[in-house]
């Protein structure tokens, strides 16, 4: 019996923070796309989805968020050509990570697709326009402490240069011998002022080149960290063998917290404790360290309120 293929047209998808539905047809007949991560909840369809096919597959793109002259946060899903055989139906039922589900029985257009767990089939992305003017914003004087991502350690050290006008953008870490004994913070300047930056470091060791690693953007990408995420290894020593971190653009005295994240992994991140997040309205201006002697164990934040001057 010769095999007859099939288009999925239904898709889910999800990420640590994110979770994506999509169908390319629906009883209006339009495609429709769902989307959600910790601050967005929206839905799109038909001419709001922007299709672009490729030779991996179709590029779907939608708008987060579009405020002229400012900023367009956009979401693009790159969705892979998976096709359907009647004869492959029970393989597929039990492929380990692929599971197949039908939503509709219909005998003339069976409604079918797959459910997907994967992080790089989905790609956020922030627009800033070059020519963007930023009002004169200040931190506010007061510090408010986040809970701790990942384990307690012996004791808890703040790294973080003092300045009313420079907030987190960047976190690096070394080890040396797999310890993880070294964390620098650099921050950048609220304003975008160019190449003004400030940093400040917690060294406990002499962290081998190859072992350094950063998760944060860049100054001229312009966003600040607001939340942070650690990943330990299953050990009974609880080294932080991974960081995320959860960044947004400032404007006018807000930090708009938008859910985009960059993170760093070493071997052993097994486990991903939970974020946590500066309050509404603050930044990150320093790493609280969480460790035991040389040892980084967990990680939290001190953030203060962001203001329009």
């Amino acid at each position: 019996m010769e095999n007859q293929f099939q288009q999925a047209n239904l898709f889910e998808l999800s990420g640590d923070y994110i979770q994506v539905t999509y169908s390319s047809s629906s009883f209006t007949g339009a495609p429709l796309l769902s989307y959600r991560d910790p601050s967005t909840n929206a839905q799109f369809s038909g001419r709001d989805i922007r299709s672009e096919s490729t030779e991996i597959g179709d590029l779907l793109t939608v708008a987060l968020e579009q405020i002229p002259d400012l900023r367009t946060v956009t979401f693009t899903l790159l969705l892979p050509i998976w096709k359907r055989s009647a004869c492959l139906r029970k393989y597929l039922i039990n492929k380990k990570g692929a599971s197949h589900f039908v939503n509709r029985s219909s005998p003339k257009k069976p409604w079918f697709g797959y459910r997907i767990t994967t992080a790089i089939m989905m790609l956020l992305i922030l627009q800033l326009d070059g020519s963007l003017a930023f009002a004169d914003s200040v931190l506010l004087q007061g510090l408010t402490n986040t809970a701790r991502s990942g384990f307690s350690g012996t004791t808890i050290t703040a790294v973080g240069a003092a300045s009313d006008y420079h907030a987190i953008n960047m976190v690096t870490t070394g080890e040396e011998s797999n310890a993880p004994c070294y964390l620098a913070v650099s921050k950048a300047d609220i304003n975008n002022a160019p190449g003004n930056t400030i940093s400040d470091v917690w060294i406990d060791c002499t962290p081998n080149a190859s072992q350094i690693q950063s998760a944060g953007w860049f100054t001229n990408n312009v966003l600040y960290v607001y939340g942070i995420q650690a990943c330990t290894n299953n050990y009974a020593n609880h080294r932080v063998k991974g960081i995320r971190v959860y960044g947004g653009p400032i404007q006018n005295g807000v930090i708009q917290q938008i859910g985009l994240f960059d993170e760093l992994t070493r071997p052993h991140c097994r486990t991903w404790h939970s974020a946590v997040f500066c309050p509404q309205g603050q930044v990150a201006t320093k790493v609280r360290v969480h460790h035991t002697g040389d040892e980084i164990n967990g990680l939290s934040l001190a953030c203060r309120v962001v203001a329009d001057q």
